[in-house]
C-alpha cells in the first residue's frame, strides 16, 4: 500500500534489489519498463515475490543408534522448510525431507550413516529463502 520507487536503470536484463535481504516475511511488487532514445514504454506486467530470511542456528546432534535431530531456527513468514543433505556420490545436495509449518524448527532423520552435512531452506507457497551451501556438519 505505499508508492512506488524508483530503483535503478541497467543496460542488461537483471537488477538485484540489495535492499530486500533486511526484510524478512514481506512481499514486494516489481515492473520494468524499457528506454530508448529517452522515451519510456509504459509499465506492463507486475512480479510478485516474497523475501524469506535463510534459517539461522542450524544444528546437527546424534544418538548412539545414528538417529539425527537437525534443529533451526523460525524464519518469519515462512509456512515449511526443506531439509538437505549433502550426498558426496553425485556431489551434490539433495532433498531428504520437508517440515511443514513456520514454527515447526527440527527434523528427524535415521540417514544420518549416509550424509554429513545438512541445510535447510524456508519456504511459503512458490517462495524460497536463499540456499545456505554452507550447511551445517553433523
Amino acid at each position: 500500500n505505499q508508492s512506488w520507487v524508483y530503483l535503478g536503470t541497467v543496460k542488461g536484463t537483471a537488477y538485484l534489489d540489495k535492499a530486500v535481504n533486511t526484510h524478512g516475511g514481506k512481499y514486494y511488487r516489481y515492473t520494468v519498463r524499457a528506454v530508448v532514445d529517452g522515451r519510456y514504454s509504459s509499465f506492463e506486467d507486475y512480479l510478485y515475490t516474497m523475501r524469506l530470511g535463510t534459517p539461522q542456528g542450524l544444528s546437527a546432534k546424534s544418538d548412539k543408534y545414528l538417529n539425527l535431530t537437525i534443529k533451526w531456527k523460525s524464519v518469519t513468514g515462512a509456512t515449511g522448510y526443506y531439509v538437505y543433505a549433502y550426498d558426496h556420490t553425485r556431489y551434490g545436495w539433495v532433498q531428504i525431507g520437508y517440515v511443514k509449518g513456520g514454527k515447526n524448527t527440527s527434523f528427524a532423520t535415521t540417514a544420518s550413516a549416509l550424509y554429513d552435512n545438512y541445510t535447510v531452506v524456508a519456504a511459503n507457497g512458490k517462495y524460497r529463502s536463499e540456499f545456505n551451501t554452507k550447511g551445517i556438519k553433523k
